[in-house]
């Protein structure tokens, strides 16, 4: 049998599957056997072909998992093990939190208290000074650096008034990615750590968790001097607690006698950066004979990037799939645009609440899809989206008009029919009141629980506290827009109409009483 040089096939896939590997097998029985599909030799030779296919399969798939370039998950990690290190697990986020009385004075409470906002919870684990304390988000990852405002308690606490969720100490980190492994495998690999050198200080600090990034400086002030210039894991200035926690690892009592991870003779000092506020500002100054429209005229537009959708212009467009990564102009666009977009929709959240808009600022949820069904769209939403889109068809269809023959039909069989159907038309139309009167205590309720969840430590103080607010609370505060109308009386109603708030602080849930009629 002769040996088959690897390197001289072009397609090793086309060469190992299942129909080739069987018809080689065949080439090799001598040609007087009936060897056709459905032959003896045929059905006993497909088995051992079919195993010979998925071993193929299966250490072209082991050859990647050995490799750095494309290995993944656990086998990653027993590379990465091999040169010393070890994957980052998720690390829970450190804020920092304020405790007032009900004189707005800042008062202690016990370590160890919990407290909610919305489904997050966080626990009190250390005295900062009165009043201020660390806060440990009980959820790993860095969902927990995303919180802020008031902080419900878990257990009700003596003269508590408000308590609010502020700066995030320590960042909290989810766990390391395959690919930030891979490139501190690279680093590690490519410029060997050894005994306190600069990629040595490097990478044992970004192991600490919530250090993002550092700069090493060598003989900063003197022999046997290091300096440490730390960022968090958002890569941006670090808390002074995240420095102590770093300076603690590496060298706890600024010695050199080697008490942490610097070696000895290395006295080391964790700093971070400064960050300098700029201020940008230019002055156009147009001459008397020159108009602002004279101006823009001579603005010349030459070509247009756009990202991913193009556009109709009267100049070149480019439309770039992925455009906001391989553009540095469709990429401050797009952060621009991104921003602008969130800070009008938490402003119409404020106007709408029963759409949610807050939590909808990238792809809507149910509840935004089911919001629309109920209450119908409003000028804001975007006619291209599907559920909108989807709803303007149903009712345009159910809104379609007639032609004129149709039109004296109808009007011929309703007015045959109207003695007959008076008082089940009647019936619609109280029907039809009742049902918009439940839409609109429906968003009074909704609205109320947003003021409620947003107002928690001064409305109630204890669980199964109840308050009263009123229709003016709700206006004032821009939950609710004025003027609401009963749909039954045809009256205004009132705005000093109170709505009773109640909070089960087993539940967690806000109910709200209110009637309209």
């Amino acid at each position: 049998m002769s040996v088959v040089d690897i390197d001289k096939i072009e397609n090793l896939d086309e060469y190992f599957d299942y129909d080739t590997i069987l018809q080689r097998m065949l080439d090799t029985v001598p040609t007087q056997i009936d060897k056709r599909e459905g032959s003896i030799i045929y059905d006993a030779l497909g088995p051992a072909a079919a195993e010979l296919a998925q071993m193929y399969i299966l250490l072209k798939n082991n050859i990647d998992l050995v490799f750095a370039d494309t290995a993944v998950e656990e086998y990653l990690d027993r590379l990465a093990n091999q040169v010393g290190l070890t994957r980052n697990e998720a690390t829970y986020a450190i804020k920092k939190a304020t405790f007032y009385d009900e004189n707005d004075k800042l008062m202690d409470i016990e370590v160890g208290e919990r407290f909610t906002i919305e489904d997050i919870v966080y626990k009190a684990t250390e005295r900062i000074e009165k009043g201020i304390y660390k806060m440990e988000c009980e959820t790993a990852g860095a969902i927990g650096n995303n919180y802020v405002g008031n902080l419900i308690p878990v257990n009700y606490i003596e003269n508590l008034a408000k308590a609010e969720l502020t700066d995030i100490l320590i960042p909290g980190e989810d766990e390391e990615s395959d690919d930030s492994l891979r490139s501190r495998y690279y680093e590690t690999t490519s410029e060997q750590g050894f005994g306190g050198n600069i990629i040595d200080y490097q990478n044992k600090t970004k192991e600490i968790a919530g250090v993002g990034g550092v700069k090493v400086t060598p003989i900063w002030n003197g022999p046997g001097t290091v300096k440490l210039t730390i960022l968090d894991s958002n890569f941006d200035k670090a808390s002074q607690v995240l420095i102590d926690k770093v300076q603690k690892e590496i060298c706890p009592d600024f010695t050199d006698e080697g008490l942490g991870i610097a070696p000895i003779g290395h006295v080391v000092t964790v700093d971070t950066v400064k960050k300098i506020e700029i201020s940008i500002t230019s002055t156009v100054t147009i001459s008397e004979t020159t108009t602002i429209e004279n101006v823009r005229k001579q603005i010349k537009l030459e070509h247009v990037l756009v990202d991913a959708m193009p556009l109709e212009l009267d100049i070149p467009v480019t439309s770039i799939i992925k455009g906001d990564a391989l553009s540095i102009s469709i990429a401050a666009a797009s952060v621009i645009a991104k921003v602008t977009r969130d800070r009008m929709l938490y402003e119409l959240d404020k106007k709408y609440p029963m759409y949610d808009f807050k939590n909808n600022k990238g792809y809507p949820t149910k509840k935004h899809i089911k919001a629309i069904e109920e209450y119908g769209i409003i000028n804001e939403h975007r006619r291209s989206y599907g559920p909108v889109k989807d709803y303007i068809t149903k009712h345009n269809k159910n809104n379609q008009g007639f032609t004129l023959i149709e039109l004296l039909i109808v009007i011929s069989i309703l007015g045959m029919l109207a003695i007959l159907l008076v008082p089940n038309v009647s019936s619609l139309i109280d029907k039809s009141k009742e049902e918009n009167l439940n839409k609109i205590k429906n968003s009074i309720i909704l609205s109320s629980k947003n003021y409620a969840t947003d107002n928690m430590t001064t409305l109630f103080k204890t669980c199964h506290d109840k308050a009263t607010i009123t229709i003016n609370d709700l206006i004032n505060e821009d939950y609710l827009k004025g003027s609401l109308k009963n749909p039954k009386t045809k009256e205004d109603i009132s705005l000093d109409k109170e709505i009773e708030l109640e909070y089960n602080c087993e539940t967690k849930k806000i109910n709200v009483n209110i009637v309209l009629e």
